[in-house]
């Protein structure tokens, strides 16, 4: 096997993002496990005109952000008029639908249970294996049913989207695995939350950073 400088271990987005770093000039070897290029960002043709992001969905703040900086460039970023801001329709195992108003109260209560916990960030007398989950647990339910004391039927529900939605957010596989002392160590960028992609997804971004890549 020809010797090369260095070896890129993984063809998602910090490993094409390294390559195209080091540019024509460096003799290296990127190496993926997968069968496609992407890692965490995938995107799939769905539908004959429409594809689903698999893994990352959306673009977080614009200031000091490299990609939304490219994905602007490249066109991909829809138009805030573009996207439908109506109420989030939620809907249970058995189909029935939630009062929106229970929604929105149910978010203003993790909103505020989420600040509580970020406020625990450098605290240095909680323990590392002090989970969010444990925190979640415990905390959430008092201020879910003094807010909501009908709804206590709810609460088991609510708790397993939160559980699963604060994953996709911090990138883990379990909330088990959060550590609370680590939760408010996110950086929120300036600008939207969410920046929503076109009809194309992150493929063009993909694209964008494969570019750079020798075909050999």
């Amino acid at each position: 096997m020809e010797s090369v400088k260095v070896v890129i271990v993984g063809g998602g987005a910090a490993g094409l993002g390294a390559a195209k770093t080091l540019g024509p000039d460096v003799n290296y070897l990127l190496i993926e496990a997968q069968d496609y290029i992407g890692g965490r960002i995938r995107t799939v043709d769905a539908a004959p005109d429409a594809v689903v992001d698999l893994g990352a969905q959306y673009i977080h703040g614009k200031t000091n952000n490299r990609v939304f900086e490219i994905c602007k460039q490249l066109d991909c970023i829809m138009t805030l008029s573009s996207v439908n801001n109506e109420e989030t329709i939620a809907i249970r195992s058995d189909r029935t639908r939630l009062n929106p108003e229970i929604v929105d109260k149910v978010q203003t209560v993790w909103e505020e249970f989420a600040k509580e916990a970020q406020s625990k960030f450098g605290d240095i007398t909680i323990p590392t294996d002090n989970s969010f989950y444990d925190y979640l647990v415990e905390n959430f339910k008092p201020l879910f049913l003094s807010a909501l004391p009908s709804c206590e039927h709810l609460l088991d529900e609510f708790i397993d989207y939160f559980d699963k939605t604060e994953s996709i957010e911090n990138g883990c596989s379990s909330l088990v695995k959060l550590s609370l002392a680590e939760y408010g160590s996110y950086e929120y960028l300036e600008g939207l939350a969410e920046y929503e992609l076109k009809n194309g997804g992150y493929r063009p971004f993909i694209s964008y950073l494969k570019s750079f890549i020798p075909d050999d």
